[in-house]
């Protein structure tokens, strides 16, 4: 539903701001009403009005750092101007300094920071951070004849990544798994695991071993139980961690899980986080606990015989 209303110019006293309210009820509660405003100026020269679109939604004002952003400024000059003719100029405001810093010096700014559509190529917002595009729109025959607009943007980061599934089999016996990619923006601490499925015993102690290289030496590391459908959960709070650390080369984290910390039968999903400053590395490994045999038959052949005679004994 459109609702429009209009007031003749000369009803409006130049340098003076009116609110215009509008309230609306239906029928099925006509004592409740939603209530919106709107402030006009009237100005005392002929500015222009300023409007903005773009490739998003800028009701939502939310945009991907993967993403290509462009805002469109239109401007409608009043009918008693002869030159028409519109000068944009862009600026930039952000929450975070480092963040202003590089959409000014990317590219995309550069070439359109004085055009009606600013353009951001992809890469040049961080993520997390929410900037205010201005732009100002100057009548090129008086350019003190002016009005301005804003926009608040705020980036998000968009986790992108790939699953590789693979399957195997042996005569009727078949197993499949999956290791998912996920790419994450920023250069986060390197951490991998060289052998991410283990089949063990319940009774064995379990060694869990994954690589890491980071400049600096990490702050803080930390095992957890994933809590994923198929996997089952364990407490690791109490897990020691050896680390042999060595600056910008391959370093090893170690962990040991004593005998029968793990249930028979059960599948874990263990998750190493390494933290160094903001920045956080993680990689998993899957441990399966195998099932022993819970009962079986045991036969010998002869069933009798006398001292030193032979026998063979089967079990199933």
């Amino acid at each position: 539903m459109t609702i429009a209303s209009r007031s003749q110019g000369h009803y409006l006293s130049q340098a003076k701001t009116y609110v215009f309210k509008l309230k609306v009820a239906n029928f099925l509660n006509p004592s409740s009403f939603e209530e919106v405003t709107h402030s006009i100026t009237k100005a005392t020269v002929p500015v222009p009005g300023l409007t903005l679109s773009s490739n998003i939604d800028l009701s939502d004002a939310e945009v991907f750092v993967s993403e290509d952003l462009s805002i469109k400024a239109n401007a409608i000059v009043a009918p008693c101007v002869n030159n028409t003719k519109v000068d944009f100029s862009w600026t930039v405001t952000c929450s975070d300094a480092s963040a202003k810093q590089k959409v000014e010096s990317s590219p995309s700014f550069q070439a359109t920071k004085n055009q009606a559509t600013l353009k951001i190529n992809e890469g040049g917002l961080t993520g997390d951070v929410t900037c205010t595009f201005n732009v100002t729109g100057s009548m090129n025959y008086d350019p003190s004849v002016q009005s301005t607009v804003s926009q608040h943007i705020k980036s998000t980061v968009q986790s992108s990544g790939t699953a590789i599934y693979g399957d195997i089999s042996k005569g009727s016996r078949s197993a499949s798994t999956c290791i998912t990619l996920t790419v994450v923006e920023g250069n986060p601490p390197k951490v991998w695991v060289e052998e991410p499925y283990k089949k063990v015993k319940a009774s064995d102690r379990i060694q869990l071993e994954v690589f890491f290289n980071t400049n600096e030496e990490p702050s803080k590391m930390e095992w957890s139980s994933s809590q994923e459908q198929g996997f089952s959960y364990v407490d690791l709070s109490g897990i020691g961690i050896a680390k042999d650390y060595y600056a910008g080369e391959d370093s090893m984290v170690t962990s040991l899980l004593p005998p029968y910390f793990l249930k028979p039968g059960s599948k874990y999903r263990f998750k190493l986080t390494v933290t160094v400053g903001s920045k956080e590395g993680v990689t998993s490994v899957v441990v399966e606990v195998r099932t022993g045999p819970t009962s079986g038959s045991l036969s010998a052949v002869p069933s009798s015989l006398q001292a030193l005679d032979f026998c063979t004994l089967s079990g199933e």
